[in-house]
């Protein structure tokens, strides 16, 4: 039973603050926020920062990273469908007591589950993955992309609220699960890359340069 109480207590705190984030809107800022939840919108973008990492650290380098951003984009993905139907918690524009609070909604309904956040994971694990790529590529600005992408991330996550499709600890949970991932591809290439340009594999099989 007290179990029970908790879990009921914060569902309540967490649609609380989803209603209050989800309160502020204009004509302006819900057409702000339907083009960053919009994936089709950032296509652009997306074009310009694969070149832009190819032209900062070279093709060899951006094209581990950009695997690592794939694969990550693609587990994220998936492991937050399976969650979803594990979860089973309805998104805020399917729960009565949400749409009866004032939530507004600017997209369409979406499948019944939405916990996590599939965006927030996507786009935090992208960002670590791309900001860790800058960095091994020794790029004078990275910590300034990094930033950028990060409150990328943070904008995408933050929509999901804002059109109504997500409670806040869906895009918390997401955002956390995707920097978990993000770190973890990241690291991992990075080793690869290091051993690669150390000489340690060579023509698929591994060897050890001669001191």
């Amino acid at each position: 039973m007290a179990g029970i109480a908790f879990i009921d207590f914060i569902q309540g705190v967490d649609e609380d603050i989803t209603l209050f984030i989800n309160s502020f809107h204009s004509v302006a800022s819900d057409q702000f926020w339907q083009f960053c939840s919009n994936k089709i919108a950032w296509i652009p973008i997306y074009v310009f920062a694969v070149i832009f990492l190819i032209k900062n650290i070279g093709w060899k380098r951006s094209l581990a990273f950009l695997v690592a951003i794939g694969l990550g984009f693609l587990f994220c993905d998936q492991l937050a469908n399976l969650v979803k139907d594990a979860v089973s918690r309805l998104r805020p524009n399917y729960s009565y007591g949400a749409t009866q609070h004032g939530l507004i909604v600017l997209e369409s309904r979406g499948g019944f589950f939405g916990f996590f956040s599939a965006h927030a994971a996507n786009t935090f694990c992208i960002a670590t993955c791309y900001s860790k790529g800058l960095k091994y590529g020794n790029y004078e600005h990275s910590k300034a992309v990094s930033v950028s992408a990060y409150v990328w991330a943070a904008l995408v996550a933050l929509s999901r609220v804002f059109v109504g499709k997500h409670y806040f600890g869906d895009i918390l949970a997401g955002t956390i699960i995707g920097l978990i991932i993000g770190l973890i591809l990241s690291n991992v290439t990075v080793l690869i890359l290091k051993r690669i340009e150390a000489g340690y594999y060579k023509f698929g099989k591994m060897t050890k340069v001669r001191q």
